[in-house]
């Protein structure tokens, strides 16, 4: 059977997490590709907007290589707003110095799921309900646009459909149960190594969350996941272990870990 769209949605925030997403993918772009080491990133609340701050050198490389792209930004998306010059404070008024925040490179992916766990609490957790009452699970995905969409499955199960730039995935489970099965985990998995920054099950009173912290997946965070679909009963056994709730597996950049609503 065919998942049914259930609602699409778009929140201030789910907004906020495909700037912060789309920030990301830029900042990976220079560091990586242009070379630019140790970018200063100003996060600017009062503008909607972000300031990225590099060397001499790397600005003329960006300006050369994102002359349009960085105009079709802030022009049509206002998503991002461009400076390479030394910063100064000397013309901006009191109420913009206080907008103004730094945030590292490595923190963006925080960044992110704090504000997608604040949407899941405020705006999916009727759908938990529902979920147990008609006995169908649902997915609620967040696009890359910041659109939230939410899936309704069959009893009890869920297709992942294919959609490229997926930020976070998560589906139901009914009662009061939010560990993964072994198709789960998979799925999660899939999902990460695409790109995802964070999935999960959800249930009435818990949440089963994966979720990387400062960089996208690794072969090594790969073989570590797949280690546990393929022998799932360590998996729960390491649930159990764990009495069921906190930190279940934590290294510089991966989190497995269950929380309560």
């Amino acid at each position: 059977m065919t998942n049914k769209i259930y609602l699409e949605k778009r929140s201030e925030r789910g907004i906020l997490i495909a700037k912060f997403y789309e920030l990301r993918r830029i900042l990976d772009y220079i560091i990586e590709d242009l070379g630019c080491e140790n970018p200063i990133i100003y996060i600017d609340e009062l503008r909607d907007e972000a300031e990225i701050y590099v060397n001499e050198k790397c600005r003329q490389e960006i300006e050369r290589v994102f002359s349009q792209l960085l105009k079709d930004l802030y022009e049509k998306e206002k998503i991002m707003f461009w400076r390479a010059e030394k910063l100064s404070f000397a013309k901006r008024s009191d109420k913009i110095l206080s907008s103004l925040h730094v945030i590292r490179y490595e923190e963006i992916f925080d960044k992110i799921y704090e504000e997608i766990l604040k949407d899941l609490r405020e705006l999916f957790i009727r759908y938990i309900s529902v979920s147990d009452y008609l006995n169908k699970e649902f997915l609620m995905i967040l696009l890359s646009d910041g659109t939230w969409i939410v899936l309704e499955g069959d009893e009890r199960s869920i297709t992942i459909p294919k959609i490229e730039n997926l930020i976070a995935m998560f589906h139901t489970h009914p009662k009061n149960i939010c560990i993964p099965s072994r198709k789960d985990l998979e799925s999660i998995l899939e999902f990460l190594s695409e790109g995802g920054v964070v999935a999960g099950v959800i249930s009435n009173t818990c949440i089963f969350i994966t979720r990387l912290k400062n960089n996208y997946l690794s072969e090594d965070e790969y073989i570590f996941l797949q280690d546990y679909v393929n022998n799932y009963e360590d998996f729960l056994r390491n649930i159990i272990d764990e009495k069921c709730c906190g930190k279940l597996y934590e290294s510089e950049n991966l989190v497995l870990e269950i929380i309560f609503l």
